[in-house]
Parts: structure tokens; C-alpha cells; sequence
């Protein structure tokens, strides 16, 4: 945090206060002289005059007369101090005022570089570049570190293997043993599921269950090996995305009897195929 200097205004205050209380007390010495001095130098003439006051007099005079300045003086201090007990009350308020703004200012820089360095690691399901029915996941980094010890499981239940056949859910299986890193603006693509074959009895998928919410664990070596961890959420729906799902035509078939004509329908056929697969991969 930043050093807070006094402000003005509680130099300006100290400054007054000083003033008024020097001026107060020359006023009453300036009254106390000029009394003496009066009396000492009218003494003898005043003498003179039959009914002159006398010197004891002269003096209580002078006496009442300082004593008056001194009150007002005294009174010109007290207000004086008021004064600047105000301007001193301010200036404080201005000084925490300030205090606390530099520790916003201080609180609001530290969580910026903070969200500015951090890993982020976002999660999506999108069709994968198999072909219809099956669904990949995309890991991607957008953050400005490294995030390190990364997990993907499920916010409830886990990617459990239900038959031998499922190899995506054997996979998941052995990545939760090896959690991995991913370097900032890079990302990872992987199987995430395939939906149940309807041809086949019983029609089993594999992977994921078809909706819930994917949640990603990872850490951040800020400050050493055990930095600040992290979770995410990411809900997903793949019954939804494999309906609005664009796919890559294959284009009309021509069929013939000749069979020339045929091999030359196989070879148009590979061409429509490898211009689906690009399709795919464009996705």
C-alpha cells in the first residue's frame, strides 16, 4: 500500500492555530507595555492637575485595561482552537478517506493480475470427428498459466464402465489415475461418448451418460507446488446437440450395371466420403 502523506488542510489547521495563539499573546504583551509605559511617562503630569486620577489609579486603569486584552485574547485562542479542531477533524476523515482508496485501489489490482495470470480451463461437448452418434471433449487453457493436475469427472456419479466393450469409460478410468497439464492457449480433444447402437441388443454406448455436468479440477503453482486449486462446472446435453448438429452431405449415388461404370462408383463414392470426413473435421 502506497504511503499516505498529511494533507493540506491539517498543515493548514496546525498553521492557524499557531498564528492566532502568537498574535494573542503579542496583542496582551503589546497592551501590557503600553500601559506601563503610559503610566510612567503621564506620571508627572497628570500629577500637575488637582483632580488627576493618582498613580494607583492610573495603574488599576491599566491593569483593568490588560486584563481585558488578555481576555480577549484568550477568547481569540479558544475560537481559534475551535477552528482548527474542525479543520483538523476533516483533514483526518480526508486521510482515512484516502487510506481506504488506496486499499481499494490496491485490493482491485492484485484480483485483476490475479484473474489476468490465473489458468482457466473450459470444457465442451461437441460432435466428434467420428461421425454421427459419437461426442468428443474439448479442453482448452485460456488462462495465462499453466494449469497442472488436471481431473475430469462428473458432478454426480462417475464415468463408470458398464460393459467390456466400453473402451471410453476404460480410458477415463486410467486418465483419473494420471492427471495431466495444459499449457496456456493450448487445449485437448478426447472420446467423451457414443450414443447406444439401436441395431444391437441390447443397445449399449459408451463413455459419458448422455446429459449432467462435467467437472474439471486443477491447480495453479503460484507460490510453489501447492498453489491455489480450482473447480469448474460445465453442463452439457448431447440428445440436444445431436439434433441440431449440421452433417457434411455425401452427395447423390448413381447406380449401373456396367461394370466399369461401377469401379467408377466406388471411386466417386471414396471422393464423397473423404469430402465428409473434411466436413467433419472442419467442425
Amino acid at each position: 500500500m502506497p504511503d499516505i502523506d498529511p494533507s493540506p488542510s491539517a498543515k493548514s489547521a496546525l498553521d492557524k492555530l499557531l498564528s492566532y495563539l502568537t498574535k494573542a499573546a503579542l496583542v496582551s504583551a503589546g497592551i501590557l507595555i503600553i500601559a506601563v509605559g503610559l503610566t510612567i511617562w503621564l506620571g508627572p503630569w497628570w500629577r500637575r492637575i488637582p483632580s488627576a486620577p493618582t498613580a494607583d489609579e492610573w495603574s488599576a486603569l491599566w491593569g483593568m485595561i490588560s486584563a481585558v486584552g488578555a481576555i480577549g485574547a484568550v477568547v481569540a485562542a479558544v475560537a481559534a482552537f475551535l477552528v482548527a479542531r474542525d479543520q483538523l477533524a476533516t483533514a483526518a476523515q480526508q486521510l482515512r478517506d484516502a487510506a481506504e482508496q488506496a486499499k481499494n485501489a490496491s485490493l482491485q489490482a492484485e484480483k485483476e493480475s490475479f484473474d489476468r495470470n490465473r489458468p482457466y480451463v473450459v470444457a465442451s461437448v461437441v460432435p466428434s470427428l467420428a461421425g454421427m452418434g459419437v461426442y468428443d471433449l474439448v479442453l482448452t487453457n485460456l488462462g495465462g498459466s499453466y494449469a497442472r493436475s488436471i481431473t475430469i469427472g462428473l458432478d454426480e456419479g462417475v464415468i463408470a464402465t458398464t460393459h467390456e466393450n466400453d473402451h471410453i469409460s476404460q480410458s477415463f478410468e486410467r486418465l483419473s489415475r494420471f492427471p495431466f497439464d495444459l499449457a496456456p492457449r493450448d487445449s485437448r480433444r478426447m472420446f467423451w461418448s457414443v450414443d447406444p447402437d439401436e441395431n444391437a441388443d441390447p443397445p449399449l454406448g459408451q463413455g459419458a451418460p448422455p446429459s449432467g455436468r462435467i467437472l474439471l479440477k486443477y491447480e495453479w503453482e503460484r507460490d510453489g507446488p501447492f498453489g491455489p486449486e480450482f473447480e469448474e462446472l460445465f453442463a452439457y446435453d448431447t440428445g440436444g446437440l445431436r439434433d441440431l448438429s449440421p452433417v457434411p452431405d455425401q452427395g447423390p449415388v448413381r447406380r449401373s450395371t456396367d461394370p466399369l461404370a461401377s469401379g467408377m462408383l466406388n471411386i466417386e463414392h471414396a471422393l464423397r466420403a473423404i469430402a465428409r470426413h473434411m466436413g467433419e473435421f472442419r467442425r
